[in-house]
């Protein structure tokens, strides 16, 4: 499958993004998406990529790392609350999933 300049950029700003695996070579991209309801990190690649919200948001102290949250440590941030506040919304509106690009 061919990917256009657009979607390739769109599919890289994301959380966790990892440029050394074929930003323009397209290879498949793997997407870091955040449950709505769990607040769970879940990895998609290629085709499996649900459609999400974006999460975009000012950059502050003792924001939530990808680390972070692959590390269970996000509650613990002062940050964690845009993400659950983010979540809850993107919920309420249907959607399933979130990217946080920030």
């Amino acid at each position: 499958f061919r990917y256009s300049f657009i979607d390739s950029l769109c599919r890289y700003c994301r959380l966790g993004s990892d440029f050394s695996q074929g930003f323009m070579g397209l290879t498949a991209p793997i997407m870091r998406l955040i449950n709505t309801s769990t607040l769970l990190l879940h990895e998609f690649s290629g085709r499996d990529i649900p459609l999400y919200a974006i999460f975009s948001h000012r950059w502050e102290d003792a924001e939530v790392t990808f680390d972070d949250l692959r590390g269970g440590k996000g509650p613990d941030r002062a940050g964690w609350r845009k993400i659950t506040g983010c979540c809850s919304q993107a919920a309420r509106d249907g959607w399933e999933y979130v990217v946080s690009c920030c």
